[in-house]
């Protein structure tokens, strides 16, 4: 058993992930649409660190995966972590060869 599949094992959370991406249309007129990359995805949503940040409360959340899932920075991830649904915007993710650490920003307050 490898190591990413080890820690795959303590994954509760699930997310979509959601890119911006050029859609062509009938006329060839191309916009930025979001698409469903993945859905489904095995992760683990964690908070980091609490703070303060101009009067409020600052909580830094980071989302970990496996190491071969595509999430660049920027898309948009919805997890589902214990029942409560959080719309994140992912930061720049670091591939470690067991799992795959990504900062999150969530998109609203929860």
């Amino acid at each position: 058993m490898r190591e990413s599949d080890i820690l795959a094992s303590t994954y509760h959370d699930r997310m979509d992930i959601i890119r911006h991406m050029e859609i062509e249309d009938d006329s060839h007129l191309t916009t930025m649409k979001p698409q469903t990359i993945k859905s489904n995805v095995l992760c683990e949503l964690d908070k980091a660190t609490t703070g303060y940040h101009d009067n409020e409360i600052v909580i830094d959340y980071t989302v970990y995966t496996r190491p071969e899932e595509d999430v660049i920075e920027g898309d948009k991830l919805v997890i589902t972590h214990l029942g409560r649904v959080y719309d994140c915007v992912a930061g720049i993710p670091f591939k470690w060869a067991s799992h795959l650490e990504i900062p999150v920003t969530l998109k609203e307050r929860v």
